[in-house]
């Protein structure tokens, strides 16, 4: 499998010795075909990684998933678990809009060993390795496309661990997948909340988000922006909140503020919040649509497209969606693990604080291409960046 020609993978080690730093890189990843999506996994002292090549919007991409040391003396280098060609479907809204492939339809399993993903996404499940072979294998395992699917990735095809099908996703409550599969039950995107394994926020796509406590399977909360269209959302906290009857802006913005901060400093991984409680709020980054007069960077195709589309730090409370101004006009992906992430069109990627918005430190500069996705890890807070077919990897310091 090391010999695989389109593998190219090099370990870049010591890359950034500054201990001052949020973040520290531990490798660098080349790719035979730009990245167009990235899924990270820490267990312990492994980083696991899976990397889908090509276009989203092409017929057939490439899928790698491998694995490297987070420390140690071979920190860094790879260990090459599979690969496997997979043909995403495309999905639509109500209103006939193409809606983003993001990690809601594809995700690690937990003990990061396995891939889960919707039926629908097509693979090769035979050693034959073709995407669309016609043996009884790889066509009887099509014909449910409400399934979700729990795979292993093997060098040219996948071999199935489990296929839950709708009625058995729902009885998977208590099971230890419970988090990933009530994923593929929204039709545009839900986000886990940081710190948290029963609660997610999901969005139509339309200004609507929602709060579901998916342990009681319950909707906690709705929030509204009527005429305001969504693309992405990051989830970055949330907090619980008893305003004043009566309150300044100044005071009001205080409070807030003070428990975002409060969220940030004591709240572990796991820690449930009180969700019966009416005032929880939300903090999210979203994607919307931006003025087209405010574009600082240029560029064409997909990137051009993107530039149509703004970032913006977003509240949900009290039944609404509070948004601010555009983060960066030349923001092409952005992340969340505990401090923000930016990457631009321009192939600038530094970090901010969330609750000042002061830029912190640079982490790199893609020279000639710009950022394509960004992913990170929460509970550990590692990160990857991907530019065309280079993938950096960062832990935290």
């Amino acid at each position: 499998m090391k010999d695989d020609p389109r593998l190219n993978f090099q370990g870049d080690l010591n890359l950034n010795d500054n201990s001052q730093g949020l973040l520290k890189r531990v490798a660098c990843y080349n790719h035979p075909m730009p990245i167009s999506m990235v899924l990270l996994n820490i267990k312990e002292n492994e980083i696991y990684i899976c990397v889908i090549c090509g276009s989203l919007e092409q017929k057939e991409s490439t899928l790698f998933v491998y694995k490297a040391l987070k420390k140690a003396e071979n920190m860094g280098f790879p260990s090459f678990v599979g690969h496997v060609s997979i043909a995403l479907p495309i999905y639509k809204d109500a209103y006939g809009r193409d809606i983003a492939v993001d990690s809601s339809r594809l995700q690690f399993t937990p003990d990061a060993q396995c891939l889960v993903l919707l039926n629908s996404i097509k693979t090769p499940f035979c050693r034959e390795g073709k995407l669309y072979c016609s043996c009884p294998r790889c066509t009887s395992e099509f014909s449910e496309k409400n399934a979700v699917k729990i795979v292993q990735v093997k060098t040219g095809y996948v071999t199935i661990e489990t296929l839950l099908r709708t009625t058995q996703v729902h009885r998977k409550r208590k099971a230890t997948y419970r988090h990933l599969t009530v994923c593929f039950l929204v039709s545009v995107e839900l986000k886990r909340i940081p710190k948290s394994t029963i609660l997610v926020v999901g969005h139509n796509g339309f200004g609507e988000f929602g709060l579901w406590d998916i342990d009681k399977r319950i909707l906690v909360s709705k929030f509204s922006a009527p005429g305001t269209s969504v693309f992405q959302c990051v989830p970055v906290g949330m907090f619980t909140w008893q305003s004043k009857v009566e309150h300044n802006t100044k005071e009001l913005i205080d409070e807030i503020m003070n428990a975002t901060k409060m969220w940030f400093s004591v709240m572990g991984e796991n820690h449930i919040l009180p969700v019966q409680n009416t005032d929880m709020a939300v903090w999210l980054l979203i994607s919307t649509h931006s003025d087209p007069d405010s574009h600082s960077c240029q560029s064409s195709g997909k990137r051009q497209a993107n530039l149509a589309r703004c970032w913006r730090l977003a509240l949900l409370v009290k039944n609404m969606v509070i948004m601010g101004r555009t983060l960066d006009s030349g923001v092409a992906a952005v992340a969340s693990v505990g401090h923000g992430i930016i990457g631009r069109c321009d192939g600038l990627v530094y970090t901010w604080d969330l609750s000042t918005g002061n830029k912190l430190e640079n982490l790199h500069h893609f020279k000639g291409t710009g950022v394509s996705c960004i992913s990170t890890d929460n509970t550990s807070g590692a990160l990857a960046v991907a530019s065309e077919g280079e993938l950096l990897v960062y832990v935290q310091s």
